[in-house]
């Protein structure tokens, strides 16, 4: 929570001096650097084997859904009229567990339990209050 959190103060900051295709490379580089030092301590060379075809194009689908996603909030923090909304459209981000779960349920067939549903018929709620015109 606190490196997501940290991760929208300081985009926000970057993105209003240089625009967000500047904070984009630089995050994408900052991202290439954080894999070279996991796979350099936790390893994971061997894993390259497991790859199929399948795994492949999803392992790519997350990457181009990932880096659209990051974009996106990136060019939000700088179009905010206000830094007094940068907390809106980074709770409005923060919405993708209930994206997620209501995907798992009509995709994979994941199964929500009533207080699950009742979480995620809550968390529409707030998204809409924190929306509200003043």
């Amino acid at each position: 929570m606190l490196l997501w959190g940290g991760y929208a103060i300081f985009g926000e900051q970057a993105t209003r001096v240089h625009g967000e295709k500047v904070s984009f490379l630089f995050e994408l580089l900052g991202m290439a650097i954080i894999a070279v030092v996991v796979f350099a301590v936790f390893g994971g060379a061997d894993d390259f084997k497991k790859i199929t075809s399948a795994s492949l194009t999803n392992a790519v689908i997350m990457g181009l859904m990932t880096s659209l996603g990051a974009f996106t909030l990136l060019y939000a923090l700088r179009i905010v009229p206000s830094a007094n909304q940068v907390p809106v459209v980074v709770i409005i981000a923060g919405f993708y567990p209930v994206v997620t779960a209501i995907l798992s349920y009509l995709f994979l067939g994941s199964r929500l339990s009533l207080v699950q549903w009742a979480g995620i018929v809550l968390a529409g709620v707030a998204l809409v209050l924190v929306n509200w015109a003043k």
